[in-house]
């Protein structure tokens, strides 16, 4: 039996033909989440199918997957029964519109909880130890480096940075970086003086035509997530042993597009134009970043009156010390 939409490695995602991700799911997975949806519907098959169920789920654990990638697992299974098969992996759109699985039953299962981590994000002496680890006398150290300054000051996504193309950037007198987000909703950015006299270098340099990547692999094709995240970890090394501050820190290309949001929260920009900036489709989303500002609780601290309470040192009674003679 063929599953041709699902990954060989849980841990990667299909592209849909909306340039967007969803997850896929190991083989093995697969093939338990059939064998659950065309199982006949008398109550000895209903038993049946759950314990496939919780098999599904065990197989998960063994394969050291993490909670949220469970939870996914399991909800787009029912929550996106209904999408077309260019949303849906093929295989499991098919068995949910064919079989008579108990839907109501997967929808009853809770997410698991887990442990969310605060939001991993630069300052300002690590962005500049970033930017001052390629190395500029090599053709890939000065791509790494304009493509760098530009997640950092753009807060671009992983997808709509390596999918820029040399048409996308103008270089005007009011210069603008043109993407394509979520939802193939198109948006313009702003470019700083010092983004656009490096951009302008290497546009000029890389010479390409107006549909080819902006920032290229040796072979001229568009940078792969991979590569992305390898140029980055590469760099992280380098700037680590500049920047002490950088070796208790796991940074993902998604990290330099929280650097940029924090550094205009700090700055006091308002929530409202940092989501219109990141291409939020929601004010709510950027909460996450008021949370991991620190300099806003201090400063709310301050604000608070202190307490005069004071501390006084323990003396104790005479009985006490009697007692503690005696001994």
């Amino acid at each position: 039996m063929a599953f041709p939409y699902f990954s060989r490695r849980s841990s990667w995602t299909a592209s849909c033909d909306n340039d967007r991700s969803v997850p896929t799911q190991s083989p093995a997975t697969a093939i338990l989440f059939v064998c659950c949806c065309n199982m006949p519907s008398n109550s000895w098959a209903k038993r049946r199918r759950g314990w496939l169920y919780r098999i599904w789920i065990a197989h998960s654990s063994v394969r050291s997957s993490i909670i949220l990638s469970r939870n996914v697992t399991i909800v787009p299974a029912v929550a996106m029964s209904a999408s077309p098969p260019s949303i849906l992996s093929s295989a499991m759109w098919r068995c949910m519109h064919q079989s008579t699985a108990p839907w109501p039953s997967v929808l009853a299962m809770p997410s698991k909880r887990y442990v969310r981590s605060p939001i991993a994000f630069l300052n300002s002496v690590e962005v500049a130890a970033l930017l001052a680890a390629p190395d500029l006398n090599s053709w890939g150290g000065r791509r790494d480096r304009a493509l760098l300054l530009l997640a950092v000051q753009t807060g671009l996504r992983a997808a709509e940075l390596i999918g820029l193309c040399c048409d996308d950037i103008v270089l005007g007198p009011a210069a603008y970086v043109r993407c394509r987000g979520k939802g193939r909703k198109l948006r313009n950015t702003p470019l700083r003086k010092d983004t656009v006299a490096v951009l302008r270098a290497w546009v000029r340099e890389r010479q390409g035509q107006p549909n080819d990547p902006l920032f290229p692999t040796i072979s001229g094709t568009a940078l792969s997530h991979d590569a992305l995240q390898y140029l980055l970890t590469k760099h992280l090394a380098v700037a680590r042993l500049h920047c002490p501050s950088l070796l208790g820190k796991h940074l993902t290309p998604h990290g330099l597009r929280h650097t940029l949001a924090m550094n205009l929260l700090h700055h006091g920009v308002d929530r409202s134009v940092i989501a219109l900036w990141l291409g939020h489709e929601s004010i709510e989303t950027t909460a996450i970043y008021l949370q991991a500002d620190m300099q806003l609780k201090e400063q709310a601290l301050a604000m608070t009156p202190t307490s005069n309470a004071r501390t006084r040192r323990y003396r104790p009674d005479d009985r006490v010390l009697d007692f503690l003679r005696s001994l």
